[in-house]
C-alpha cells in the first residue's frame, strides 16, 4: 500500500515514513529562470495592454474629432448655401440698350445687393469691344458702357429691370 501511495505522489517510500525530502540543487535555479521568464512575459502583457488602451483612446479622440469637423462643415455649408440663396433671391438685373453707327446692341448683367456682377451676357460685339467681363461692380460697368458709346458717337440706355 505504501508503494502505491509513493507512486501516486511520486515520492520515495522513505518520505512517506517520515524521512526528509531530498532537494535537488538545480530546482532553485530552474525556479529563478521560470520566475524571470514569467516576469518578462508579465511586462510584455502589461506593455501590450497599455498600447491597446492608447490605441483605443486615440481612436476615440480621432472619431470624435472627425465627427466635430463634419458637423462644423455641415453647419458652414448650410450657412453658405443660405446666404447664396438670399443673394440669388435679391438679384437685380440691368439691361443696356446701345446704338452705334445705326446698329443696336443689347447686354444684360445680374448683380447682388453689394453690386457684384454674378451673371452677364449679350451681344458679342459688346463683349469684344467694351469687354464687360473685366468689371466686377455693376456701377463701374454702367459707367464704362456709357462712356464707350458716348465717345464713339452712339448712345447707351440703361434700363433697371427691378422696381
Amino acid at each position: 500500500m505504501l508503494d502505491r501511495m509513493a507512486e501516486l505522489f511520486e515520492v520515495p517510500v522513505s518520505v512517506l515514513l517520515g524521512g526528509g525530502l531530498e532537494v535537488e540543487e538545480e530546482q532553485p535555479s530552474e525556479l529563478n529562470e521560470i520566475a524571470q521568464q514569467l516576469a518578462v512575459l508579465n511586462d510584455q502583457l502589461v506593455q501590450q495592454a497599455v498600447r491597446r488602451r492608447k490605441v483605443i483612446r486615440y481612436a476615440f479622440v480621432g472619431v470624435f474629432a472627425a465627427i466635430f469637423v463634419l458637423i462644423g462643415a455641415a453647419i458652414g455649408l448650410r450657412v453658405y448655401t443660405e446666404s447664396q440663396l438670399r443673394d440669388e433671391a435679391s438679384l437685380r438685373t440691368v439691361r443696356y440698350e446701345c446704338t452705334l453707327d445705326g446698329e443696336s446692341y443689347v447686354y444684360e448683367a445680374s448683380y447682388n445687393s453689394q453690386y457684384q456682377i454674378l451673371y452677364e451676357g449679350g451681344d458679342a460685339w459688346i463683349s469684344n469691344h467694351v469687354r464687360p467681363e473685366q468689371y466686377e461692380d455693376v456701377n463701374v460697368l454702367s459707367a464704362q458702357m456709357q462712356d464707350y458709346f458716348e465717345e464713339k458717337g452712339g448712345t447707351c440706355t440703361i434700363i433697371d429691370k427691378n422696381p
